[in-house]
């Protein structure tokens, strides 16, 4: 091949597999003789996405530095632990780097998109390190369309509240482009995430000056521009479900309801009118649990424990007779209301409305006994009793 012709080298009509092909450049000397260069060998590997299940670059050298390159497909393009780049192509794709510093093209390489939406994919084992975080550029990321997943990346474990949110994201612009930084659980950046050519005006608008982190956060959870894990709402109306290890939820807007397990929770709803559901379910048979409400807002916001107040047989009785008998509440050493529920079986339940306190949100007096704050909680509409309560 004449050495001017290399850059535009195309090779089509390979079959699937792997295909080893040493390329040669071919150049003519002032004499008239040829000259060659040393081979360069070049690795090809072809997947057949009817026989992969649209999986593209499986099969390539996982610690190699890879191209892997789509066409029209919607597929899943895979790098592994090398500086790899990835070319979506024209389809809706998903696009995972691996380990290494990867460039990332949704749609055709040296494009500015394709249209369709491409979600760019991370997980832990995907960061770098303390030391050398990795760095991973999006070439086309498409505003409005195109998203990014950070799965289970985030050990929701380790997140307790938005403030520690805030601390493993940190969304800022440098020279033109926005760049997400990822922390670990010390605070310490591991994983880089640069929009090329996106700024913090085109992600955010006019007021992205003024905007917190949560603001930050919160704006590309709602709009689709940021995944996180099963944990995390965005505005919709989310139904988020703990499991029986303890876990943080977190609704942001939208009318969520939030249900705990078996382990601590904490359980912030964000925005809107949300709902804390207690099954029977959630309680643990070795011990009572002990779950935190970050966010309650009276007069919107409620807790539903209608499971754990059982009272078959009993008609007569009323809901707030009903909740006297299976809750006491009191004041934990940090002013806010806890409550203690016990079911007719003897299981036990303790909630702490982390932000509300009874003389400050409640109106009650210092000291006030227990019937007096399920009144007022009551009174509040705090609990979800029934269909219309």
């Amino acid at each position: 091949m004449p050495a001017d012709k290399v850059d535009g080298l195309y090779i089509k009509d390979l079959d699937q597999g792997t295909h080893s092909i040493n390329v040669v450049a071919v150049s003519t000397e002032s004499d008239g003789s040829y000259a060659e260069s040393a081979p360069v060998n070049i690795n090809v590997v072809v997947d057949d996405l009817s026989q992969t299940n649209n999986v593209i670059g499986n099969n390539s050298n996982v610690d190699g530095d890879n191209l892997i390159i789509d066409s029209t497909a919607a597929a899943t393009l895979y790098g592994g632990d090398g500086d790899d780049v990835l070319v979506g192509g024209l389809g809706s794709d998903i696009l995972v780097g691996g380990a290494g510093d990867d460039i990332l093209w949704g749609g055709e390489l040296g494009g500015h998109g394709d249209g369709v939406k491409d979600t760019f994919l991370w997980t832990a084992s995907d960061f770098g390190t303390t030391d050398a975080p990795a760095t991973d550029k999006i070439m086309d990321f498409e505003v409005g369309i195109d998203t990014i997943s950070l799965g289970d990346a985030l050990d929701t474990k380790d997140i307790h509240s938005l403030a520690d949110l805030n601390n493993r994201l940190n969304i800022t612009e440098q020279d033109g482009s926005t760049l997400i930084q990822i922390s670990n659980d010390q605070d310490k950046v591991v994983q880089n995430i640069i929009l090329d050519g996106v700024t913090n005006h085109d992600l955010f608008g006019s007021t992205s000056s003024e905007m917190t982190a949560t603001d930050k956060v919160t704006t590309l959870l709602n709009n689709g521009s940021l995944e996180l894990s099963k944990n995390f709402g965005n505005e919709e109306s989310n139904d988020l479900i703990a499991d029986n290890q303890g876990e943080s939820l977190f609704g942001f807007d939208g009318d969520d309801t939030l249900v705990a397990g078996q382990g601590s929770d904490i359980l912030t709803g964000g925005a809107g009118d949300d709902l804390f559901t207690w099954h029977e379910t959630s309680l643990s048979s070795d011990k009572p649990n002990a779950d935190t409400i970050a966010d309650f807002e009276l007069g919107k916001d409620k807790i539903d424990i209608r499971e754990l107040l059982s009272n078959e047989g009993d008609d007569s009785q009323s809901d707030m007779d009903n909740l006297l008998k299976h809750v006491s509440a009191g004041v934990d050493d940090k002013g806010n209301v806890e409550l203690d529920i016990t079911t007719d079986d003897g299981k036990q339940q303790n909630i702490v409305l982390d932000n509300i306190n009874p003389v400050h949100d409640s109106g009650l007096m210092d000291g006030a006994s227990s019937a007096d704050i399920v009144n007022s909680l009551f009174d509040h509409n705090a609990f979800k009793l029934d269909n219309t309560h």
